[in-house]
């Protein structure tokens, strides 16, 4: 992965930047906001930006809105981040390298097979405050579907804080909604599947428990979506289930259609 590492402690910026070049990602590191403002315009196209949030200049907020790629935040007071920010982890100071390189390693993972269904991260609510490590969260993430343009599904699901779920060993409940609507022409196509999983943890961090299913109800003409957790709670799983009638759009007649 092509990666933006900023970070104003030298010794903290360059023994990560050692370890994740030895991990095989292509490291280029910035020391405070002006600088990463200058690597975020010169085109590079990163796949990731790994960030302090507190810097000599500002706060990693004031350039967020340059990074179109995923970001991972790091702070020693995680609450000062604050709800509102599009961010796909926040890790809590000292940062374990391990942990730091399985957050890499997923995301990298979402982006060599999610396609079109890699997560958008909408924002975070802080519904708990913890004194230590990370604020227990709802977070939602958006997904476009992979096989049928002009669906997108939004997902809240409960992230856990506290010092385990900070540094990642924190199991996230199986606690979470499910909403999918059509946002454009839906082109259906030719062959498919009756039903088939269209998200999972392949496809973003959120994912941890939980996997999404596409049916589709030929009668009705209607695409269904049920979320499942994969943690069984007295017996049954949870789940959360919508729809998405096939409608034209705009005037524009559907296109496609399985066979």
């Amino acid at each position: 992965m092509k990666l933006l590492l900023v970070d104003d402690e030298a010794g903290i910026r360059e023994g990560l930047a050692l370890l994740l070049r030895r991990r095989g990602h292509d490291v280029r590191t910035a020391i405070d906001c002006a600088s990463a403002r200058a690597a975020l315009a010169d085109g590079l196209g990163y796949d990731a930006l790994v960030t302090d949030w507190r810097l000599p200049d500002g706060v990693a907020g004031d350039f967020l809105a340059l990074a179109h790629c995923p970001v991972v935040a790091i702070s020693g007071h995680p609450d000062e981040i604050g709800d509102g920010h599009a961010l796909a982890e926040v890790l809590t100071k000292p940062v374990l390298p391990a942990r730091l390189a399985a957050v890499l390693a997923t995301l990298a993972l979402a982006l060599s097979t999610a396609g079109p269904a890699l997560a958008e991260t909408v924002g975070c609510v802080t519904t708990a405050w913890k004194l230590l490590g990370a604020n227990h969260r709802v977070c939602v993430e958006a997904f476009a579907d992979p096989k049928v343009p002009g669906v997108t599904c939004h997902v809240s699901q409960a992230r856990t804080g506290g010092i385990s779920g900070a540094f990642g060993l924190a199991e996230d409940p199986s606690q979470f909604s499910l909403a999918c609507r059509q946002t454009g022409p839906i082109t259906l196509p030719e062959r498919l599947p009756r039903d088939e999983v269209v998200f999972s943890e392949d496809t973003s961090l959120l994912f941890k428990e939980t996997r999404i299913v596409r049916m589709w109800d030929e009668r009705h003409r209607t695409l269904v979506y049920l979320a499942i957790s994969r943690r069984v709670i007295e017996g049954a799983p949870a789940n959360s289930l919508s729809t998405v009638p096939v409608m034209p759009w705009g005037g524009a007649p559907v296109a496609g259609g399985p066979r």
